[in-house]
C-alpha cells in the first residue's frame, strides 16, 4: 500500500476518534437514529467485522480496495450507535466478536500468512 495513503488512513481514525468524542456525536447519532432504517441497522452489524477484516487484512490488495474497506470500517463504526439502538444485545455480540477478530483472529492470520508467504 502506497505510504501516503496509510497516513490518510490513520490521520482519519485520529480525527474520527477526536470528533467522536466531542458534543456533536451524539447530536449527529440522534439524527442518524430519525432517518437510519432499521434494516440498514442490521446490516451494519454485519459489515462492521468484515469491513476491519479487510482492512487489516495480510493479503494484497489494491490501494482503492484497501480504503474503500476502511471508509466503510469507518461509517459503520459511527453508525454502530444507531444498530446499538436497535439491536442492543446484537450490537454487544458484534461488539465482542469484532474485538476477538481484531486482537485474536487477524493477528494469528498475519503470522501464518508470514510463515506461508516469507517473501512478502
Amino acid at each position: 500500500m502506497k505510504a501516503w495513503l496509510a497516513w490518510v488512513m490513520v490521520a482519519g481514525t485520529l480525527i474520527w476518534g477526536l470528533v467522536s468524542l466531542t458534543h456533536f456525536y451524539p447530536a449527529t447519532i440522534r439524527a442518524l437514529g430519525c432517518v437510519m432504517p432499521s434494516w440498514l441497522a442490521t446490516a451494519n452489524l454485519a459489515v462492521l467485522p468484515l469491513a476491519g477484516a479487510l482492512c487489516a487484512a495480510p493479503l494484497t490488495l489494491p490501494s482503492y480496495l484497501r480504503f474503500g474497506s476502511w471508509v466503510v470500517l469507518v461509517l459503520s463504526a459511527t453508525t454502530f450507535a444507531v444498530s446499538y439502538r436497535y439491536h442492543p444485545i446484537g450490537s454487544l455480540v458484534v461488539l465482542i466478536l469484532t474485538y476477538l477478530e481484531a486482537y485474536w483472529l487477524i493477528p494469528r492470520w498475519k503470522a501464518s500468512w508470514r510463515r506461508s508467504h516469507p517473501s512478502g
